[in-house]
């Protein structure tokens, strides 16, 4: 089965309706599958400053007056960029706020109390119950959901997997992954121990010809990311995981879209390849 989390600024109801399409493909392929719609959209995020203000521990500790000051400033425009470009390109406020609210979202999911925690665990009751079936679990995400499957995977599954002998984690696809190398790899080459073979851990990324600067910047250091081609190959050559040029796809977020690699991976999974 296909545990899949849907990319960053992406409002939770366009992302069920994504989730919708993406289900029918799953069921052609005959695999089950999950999806954790989370709320990371615009508004959703504005909402979290809102209870930010009011709470020191929530996920960006930015206040309601300093969001809305950089909105009036003319952060709009970056904002609609998003989607197209994550990083350098962008205006303070998506790299600062929204993504750090995103970040925040992805793993609060993952704590104990978290929804994704609770699924997961729930997940595995169910495994138990039934000790001679075995179980496949393949993650896929796109962008930054990535981050959010990283954050379950770390906190969650990879204890679960552990202690549940009929369930295996089988593959891992990233579709233009937001995550940074060093946080891949601190979640999935734990002890130097791959979660799985590099040959079963797909990274796909745009081409060079249509690779953007979607990198992510920390103050004035640049920080590589997992989904870019460069990072990836050489500024922090990746072990863990194999690099996939884009079939179809020649801007960031169009890797699930309809037509898209997101159905090639699916396919592969369907035909029992990992």
């Amino acid at each position: 089965m296909v545990l899949y989390a849907h990319g960053g600024l992406n409002a939770e109801a366009s992302s069920a309706v994504n989730a919708g399409r993406i289900w029918g493909l799953a069921k052609r392929q005959r695999v089950p599958m999950y999806f954790f719609v989370w709320e990371s959209g615009i508004s959703e995020s504005v909402l979290g400053w809102l209870a930010s203000d009011d709470d020191a521990g929530g996920p960006t500790r930015f206040s309601w007056q300093d969001a809305w000051e950089r909105i009036k400033s003319g952060a709009r425009a970056a904002i609609r960029e998003a989607q197209r470009a994550l990083g350098a390109g962008l205006a303070p406020v998506v790299r600062e706020v929204f993504w750090g609210e995103m970040k925040g979202r992805a793993r609060g999911a993952s704590t104990p109390n978290g929804g994704a925690a609770l699924f997961a665990a729930e997940l595995f009751r169910a495994f138990a119950r039934l000790p001679n079936d075995r179980y496949t679990i393949h993650l896929v995400a796109h962008s930054a959901g990535s981050i959010y499957l990283a954050h379950l995977y770390r906190q969650a599954l990879q204890g679960l997997l552990q202690r549940t002998p009929n369930a295996v984690l089988g593959s891992v696809h990233f579709l233009a992954p937001a995550i940074t190398v060093a946080d891949a790899r601190a979640a999935f080459l734990a002890d130097g121990r791959p979660a799985v073979p590099p040959e079963r851990f797909h990274v796909h990324t745009l081409r060079s010809q249509d690779e953007e600067n979607d990198s992510i910047e920390d103050g004035s250091r640049r920080v590589p990311l997992l989904g870019i081609r460069e990072d990836f190959t050489t500024r922090e050559p990746v072990t863990f995981a194999t690099q996939v040029d884009a079939s179809v796809s020649v801007r960031h977020g169009e890797f699930d879209d309809a037509g898209h690699e997101i159905e090639g991976v699916l396919a592969e999974i369907g035909r029992a390849q990992f």
